[in-house]
C-alpha cells in the first residue's frame, strides 16, 4: 500500500500531473506566503506607501511592507499591489496651505475655508471644506510643478452643498474643463500636458460648498496611489517582490514551463507581470502588457524568439493570461479566448523570477491578483481552461 502510494503521488497519475510549483493567491490570501512553492521577498526601499483597505479607506503601509489593494467601492481585494517610483510634486497635499510650501503654494481666490477639518478618504478628521464667495472661486497652486510635458493631476472630491459647475484647469490655468461630482468621495485624475502646469479647482457658482482632499501631480500619463506631502514633494519607492536563489532552481524547470497570472495594469506603456531572467536582457521568459496589447515574449542569448500577442486588456480591468515554453513549442492565450502559437525558439536560461517588474523596470503600476508556474508546458486546452 505504501508503494502505490508512493507511486500515486510521484507518478505521471499522481496528484500534482500539472507539475505546479509555485501558487500565489494575493487576493485571496492577502499575504506574500505561497500556498505552493517558495515566498517571494518583498522590499520598498525608503517611504511609506497608500493603499486603498478593505474597508475602502486610504491605509499606510511602511518600509518593505507589501500591499492588497481594495476597490473603494465594493472593498473586493484587487490583490499585490506593485508600483514604480513616482513622486508628488505638489506641496500640501491635504492642507492646501497659502504659504511656507515649496515647490507651490496655494492661492485662493473668491474661496472661504470652514476652519473645521472633515472626514477624509483616510478616516481621519484632514479634509478642508471650501465654499465660493462670489463666482468662480478657485484654489490653484501658486507655482507650475515639474517640467515634464505628461504628467497627471488627481484629487479626492465630494460636493456638500449647490449644483453648479466644479473645474479643473488644463493649460496652466487659462481654460477650465468642467468634472462632474457626487456627494460621496471619489479621486478623479486629470491628465496634464502643458509644460508649466499649474493646477487647483474651480467652483462656478457662488455658495456652493466642496471637500478636497489628497492632491497629487507625478510625471507619467496615469495617476498612481496617493502620495501625502506636507512642506514639499515627497517620493514613494518602487516595490520590489521576487524569487532567487535555492527558492528559484528549486521551484523553477529551464527546460519548459507555464505561467499563469490574473491581474490588472493601467495599459499604459510596457508593463511586466511575471519575467524570469539571468540577471541581464539576454536571457528572459515574460508576460506583460504593451499598451493594451498582452505579449508573452521569449528572449534568448538576447534575440526576442517568440512574441506572442494574445488578444487585448481593458485598463485597470482584471484579465488571466498564460504563456507556455518547451523548445519550438510557445503558446499564450488571455481570457479562455483562441490559443496562439509559435513553433520555433530555444530556451533561455535564467536564475530568479522577478514579480510585477522586468529586468530593465518596465514597473507594472497595477494588482496581481494570483501568479501560478508549473513545470511543465501544459496543453493548449489546459491553457485555455485555467484563463477561462
Amino acid at each position: 500500500m505504501k508503494y502505490a502510494l508512493g507511486n500515486m503521488l510521484n507518478g505521471a497519475g499522481g496528484l500534482n500531473p500539472d507539475g505546479l510549483s509555485l501558487d500565489l493567491q494575493f487576493a485571496a490570501d492577502k499575504t506574500l506566503t505561497a500556498r505552493k512553492g517558495p515566498t517571494p521577498v518583498f522590499t520598498r526601499a525608503n517611504a511609506t506607501a497608500t493603499f486603498i483597505g478593505s474597508d475602502g479607506l486610504i491605509q499606510t503601509a511602511t518600509t518593505d511592507v507589501a500591499r492588497f489593494d481594495h476597490d473603494p467601492v465594493t472593498f473586493v481585494c484587487k490583490g499585490l499591489l506593485i508600483e514604480e517610483q513616482r513622486t508628488n510634486l505638489l506641496a500640501g497635499s491635504q492642507t492646501f496651505a497659502t504659504s511656507g510650501g515649496s515647490p507651490n503654494n496655494w492661492i485662493d481666490t473668491n474661496i472661504t475655508r470652514d476652519g473645521t477639518f472633515r472626514t477624509s478618504p483616510d478616516g481621519t478628521s484632514n479634509a478642508l471644506r471650501i465654499t465660493a464667495s462670489a463666482a468662480n472661486g478657485t484654489v490653484i497652486s501658486s507655482a507650475s510643478a515639474g517640467l515634464s510635458s505628461t504628467r497627471a493631476f488627481s484629487i479626492f472630491l465630494r460636493r456638500v452643498t449647490g449644483t453648479g459647475n466644479i473645474q479643473y484647469p488644463v493649460d496652466n490655468g487659462s481654460t477650465w474643463s468642467t468634472q462632474a461630482i457626487t456627494t460621496s468621495w471619489v479621486r478623479y485624475t486629470f491628465a496634464a500636458t502643458t509644460a508649466a502646469q499649474r493646477v487647483g479647482i474651480r467652483i462656478t457658482t457662488s455658495a456652493d460648498a466642496i471637500e478636497i482632499w489628497g492632491a497629487q501631480i507625478e510625471a507619467g500619463a496615469f495617476a498612481t496611489s496617493y502620495i501625502p506631502t506636507t512642506t514639499g514633494s515627497v517620493t514613494r519607492s518602487a516595490d520590489v517582490c521576487s524569487i532567487t536563489s535555492a527558492d528559484f532552481t528549486g521551484m523553477y524547470n529551464q527546460d519548459e514551463g507555464s505561467l499563469l497570472v490574473s491581474a490588472l495594469t493601467p495599459a499604459s506603456g510596457n508593463r511586466t507581470i511575471v519575467a524570469s531572467d539571468n540577471n541581464t536582457a539576454n536571457e528572459m521568459v515574460r508576460l506583460r502588457t504593451e499598451g493594451v496589447d498582452p505579449f508573452f515574449r521569449v528572449t534568448d542569448g538576447g534575440s526576442d524568439l517568440v512574441a506572442i500577442d494574445s488578444g487585448t486588456v481593458i485598463a485597470n480591468t482584471d484579465f488571466k493570461l498564460a504563456g507556455a515554453y518547451k523548445v519550438n513549442d510557445f503558446a499564450s492565450v488571455i481570457n479562455g479566448g483562441t490559443v496562439e502559437t509559435d513553433v520555433v525558439g530555444t530556451i533561455p536560461t535564467v536564475d530568479r523570477m522577478r514579480i510585477g517588474a522586468g529586468q530593465a523596470g518596465n514597473t507594472m503600476c497595477g494588482c496581481i491578483s494570483s501568479l501560478r508556474y508549473y513545470k511543465k508546458r501544459l496543453s493548449d486546452a489546459k491553457l485555455q481552461t485555467l484563463t477561462a
